[in-house]
């Protein structure tokens, strides 16, 4: 079966937005799903961290992976998201079955978001590969905004075995669609020619290590944002308004992450986007810190989603044309790790204030963003390729 590249990366974007879904089915609906599973709002937690620390645990090794078997550890992973979705259908008020599912599920997500860069390289033209990159990364997002919105009311209209159930219906689809797309041959596959440096080159690239850094405190800023923006708003703000402007800030980031980084990658322009999105970010904060108008805090919140979710793209289409072919996956992985360590550390780096001192937790958000600050003053001259 041969598939048109678009409906490839059609397949594989929605089983992107569904390893978000299934990430977060529970976060929305935190307290209930403790109801219902006889579990801790703790325990429930752990549902969703469980993600993170698998991720730490096997960002590189699936890179690797993703890099030497493409196919295979794409296909693995579309399984896994299948499975896992599955396993939590068996006993919706368990939660030992849910772990279970959860921990599948965890297993699952690198193998497929580290394939981001990889899957463009093998179906997609070099000038076309900016646009699959960015329309990818829009998807993980597009993911998040969907869990935070339909988990409480599918919950609402048939507790947790209706989230689950339908939660699991796309993810199982995606997983066959993209099980199918793997059957057509890659148009263009250039790794034998590149995967040259094993895992060695990874230690020695500086200007990845920097982009990674850039990703920790981007990825880091936006999730800690997001988890903790009701307690960080002006006193008197309602849960609706805050879940609106929540809700503002994704929408922003979706609509940054699919055009901003394929602008900047046809004019050159990477480095400007990122300085934006760090200084707006420092704005954001500014504007929290100050307790403005809904109206205002509205606007700071959506350009700064813009701008920040931007960065995801921006960073991986940039380590993608600078590392070359063959060595896309390691890069990715090595990056999402990065990534998702920032948002682990500023979570709870955040959390352990926010209750009782909220300005000193905006001031903590602030410190990671002006160090990503200087560190990009310093890369100003830095082309994609060739340089480390």
């Amino acid at each position: 079966m041969v598939m048109n590249r678009w409906l490839i990366l059609g397949g594989y974007m929605l089983l992107t937005a569904c390893t978000q879904l299934v990430w977060l089915s529970f976060a929305p609906i935190t307290d209930a799903a403790a109801h219902d599973l006889g579990a801790s709002v703790t325990q429930v937690g752990w549902l969703s961290a469980v993600f993170a620390g698998v991720y730490l645990l096997l960002g590189l090794p699936t890179g690797r992976l993703t890099d030497t078997h493409f196919s295979r550890a794409l296909g693995f992973g579309a399984i896994c998201n299948a499975l896992g979705a599955g396993v939590r259908l068996l006993a919706p008020h368990n939660f030992a079955v849910q772990l279970l599912g959860q921990v599948i599920l965890a297993v699952g997500q690198p193998f497929v978001v580290n394939a981001m860069s990889a899957l463009a390289v093998r179906y997609f033209a070099p000038q076309e590969r900016p646009k699959s990159i960015a329309a990818a990364s829009a998807s993980m997002f597009v993911g998040v905004l969907l869990a935070s919105l339909s988990a409480p009311l599918l919950y609402a209209a048939g507790g947790l075995p209706l989230v689950l159930g339908l939660h699991a219906l796309p993810t199982v689809l995606a997983a066959l669609w993209v099980l199918l797309a793997l059957r057509t041959h890659p148009t263009y596959d250039e790794r034998s020619a590149a995967d040259t440096g094993g895992w060695a080159w990874l230690t020695r690239d500086r200007l990845l290590h920097k982009l990674g850094l850039l990703l920790f405190v981007g990825f880091g800023t936006f999730s800690a944002l997001s988890t903790w923006l009701e307690p960080l708003l002006p006193k008197g703000i309602s849960a609706t308004t805050s879940g609106n402007l929540l809700g503002g800030m994704v929408v922003g980031g979706i609509v940054g992450a699919a055009t901003l980084p394929v602008w900047a990658a046809a004019r050159g322009q990477r480095w400007s986007v990122l300085l934006c999105a760090l200084l707006l970010t420092l704005g954001l904060l500014a504007v929290l810190a100050l307790g403005q108008t809904v109206g205002l805090l509205a606007l700071a919140l959506g350009v700064g989603g813009f701008f920040l979710l931007a960065c995801l793209a921006t960073v991986l289409e940039w380590a993608e044309e600078h590392v070359g072919a063959g060595k896309q996956g390691l890069a990715v992985g090595l990056l999402m790790l990065v990534g998702n360590a920032g948002s682990l550390a500023l979570m709870l780096g955040v959390g352990s204030l926010v209750e009782q001192h909220p300005k000193l937790a905006l001031g903590l958000l602030a410190l990671p963003v002006l160090l990503g600050l200087v560190m990009l003053l310093g890369m100003r001259g830095h082309t994609a390729k060739g340089q480390s």
